[in-house]
């Protein structure tokens, strides 16, 4: 099945928000372009799906290709930008976070929704073998300014498919979620 002329604007258009979006948080207070390495990031994880869908993403997940980078963002973003770094839901502020803020080990979450994942960092096919559904999976490449997306990907971004891309990643908290925001459930499917 190859991707439609419909298909491919709607994947330009997506594309097209991303660069936007991109380009807003980095003219963030936060994001110095001296310091922090934009360059040796993708954008990953369920905000371009919810693009596709026609909603707006409830966080933007950047992953580091090097620990160098990695390391330099968090520290540049916890010792001096704390004011920027979103606050705990006070009910949860006795488990996670910082003084208040969403640090956690995993990642750091901004105020204007950028997350950027701590807790691993390589190329981008070792960064989304840990994933656990296909739909997770396109990538969007700030060093060379490309969207990265096949077309199974695509189809289970639209139609809401729940396809497993790493079983061992799949939890079932993750599963109802998705199932209730209008995902089909993989196990259901396969029956």
């Amino acid at each position: 099945m190859a991707l439609t002329e419909e298909q491919y604007d709607r994947i330009y258009a997506v594309k097209k928000d991303i660069v936007i979006n991109i380009h807003a948080m980095q003219n963030c207070p936060w994001a110095e372009p001296y310091i922090l390495p934009w360059d040796k990031m993708i954008l990953t994880g369920g905000a371009i799906a919810s693009l596709l869908q026609g909603e707006s993403p409830k966080d933007w997940d950047f992953y580091f290709t090097d620990e160098l980078s990695m390391t330099r963002m968090r520290d540049h973003l916890v010792l001096k930008q704390t004011q920027y770094i979103k606050d705990v839901d006070p009910a949860y502020q006795e488990s996670v976070g910082v003084d208040g803020k969403l640090i956690t080990a995993n990642a750091i979450t901004m105020k204007t929704g950028a997350s950027f994942i701590t807790m691993m960092y390589g190329t981008p096919k070792v960064i989304k073998s840990t994933f656990d559904f296909v739909h997770c999976t396109p990538h969007y490449s700030l060093a060379d300014g490309k969207l990265y997306i096949s077309e199974s990907q695509y189809d289970c971004c639209v139609n809401k498919k729940l396809v497993v891309n790493n079983a061992s990643a799949v939890k079932q908290k993750r599963i109802d979620k998705f199932v209730a925001i209008g995902y089909r459930d993989w196990e259901t499917d396969r029956k």
